[in-house]
């Protein structure tokens, strides 16, 4: 089982759309996936099938204890889910290193049920960060083409850095992923050129996928599917599966065409 946080300390950047994405697109692919929402705000959970209705237990259930498989939902096939719930931007207070643990220790219990957990971070709330990064094998940093998420990057880094020095040492950065990316503008074209430089002096890769702008993506939130739920055929989830070709292989299917939908 790899476990996987995607995360920036900048919001904006299409965390939980880039993690809707990867966790749909590997159980489509056959992988066994959980995806758990540690974001308040809860748009992961929403879109893969939490309602207000349902009496479900969440995130914050297994943070008070619960047993994780009953926390567990399946939201399609292949693909689970634990709940976020907005209780825990107030009620999870981590006093030592050893309780950003929790949650590995959790996962380590159905390590056998998945080839991959997916863990969708809220911006802003470095407690939950480092739970989630403490737990993971490596991350995922999804940003736009500009300055302020340049800015997010160096916290995300320097949390990144602070993790693999107190609670998880083999903490690795799969690569960062540029989202909403505009590939006809000069600025975006010249952010990722220093992007890169900052990549290759720093020792970790940047993604050779670039996610495009789409108002294909705001439709199949609208809608709360993926974007190979909503339209599989638009550009944007041509991006995706790209993007996800290239996490499994190294190796982009990208196509040339860049322009927005």
């Amino acid at each position: 089982m790899k476990t996987i946080t995607i995360t920036n300390e900048k919001g904006g950047v299409a965390k939980t759309t880039t993690s809707i994405q990867l966790a749909s697109g590997l159980a489509m692919k056959g992988k066994r996936v959980l995806a758990i929402d540690l974001d308040s705000q809860k748009n992961l959970s929403n879109t893969f099938g939490l309602k207000p209705s349902m009496k479900v237990n969440t995130i914050q259930n297994l943070i008070e204890g619960e047993d994780i498989r009953k926390c567990i939902f399946k939201a399609r096939d292949n693909l689970f889910v634990i709940f976020g719930d907005s209780r825990t931007r107030l009620d999870f207070q981590a006093k030592t290193d050893e309780d950003f643990q929790l949650l590995r220790n959790k996962l380590e219990e159905v390590k056998d049920l998945f080839d991959f957990v997916v863990i969708d971070t809220p911006p802003k709330t470095e407690r939950f960060n480092i739970l989630a990064m403490t737990t993971s094998d490596e991350i995922i940093i999804p940003m736009e083409a500009d300055t302020y998420s340049m800015q997010g990057l160096a916290t995300t880094l320097e949390i990144v850095e602070q993790v693999k020095k107190r609670t998880n040492p083999n903490l690795k950065i799969k690569g960062i992923l540029l989202t909403r990316f505009k590939a006809r503008t000069l600025f975006s074209r010249m952010t990722k050129g220093d992007l890169q430089g900052i990549a290759n002096q720093m020792k970790f890769p940047v993604f050779e996928t670039t996610i495009r702008e789409s108002i294909e993506i705001k439709k199949s939130q609208g809608q709360l599917q993926s974007i190979f739920e909503y339209n599989p055929k638009s550009k944007v989830a041509k991006d995706y599966e790209s993007f996800i070709q290239e996490y499994l292989t190294g190796k982009p299917i990208q196509p040339e065409d860049n322009e927005e939908e």
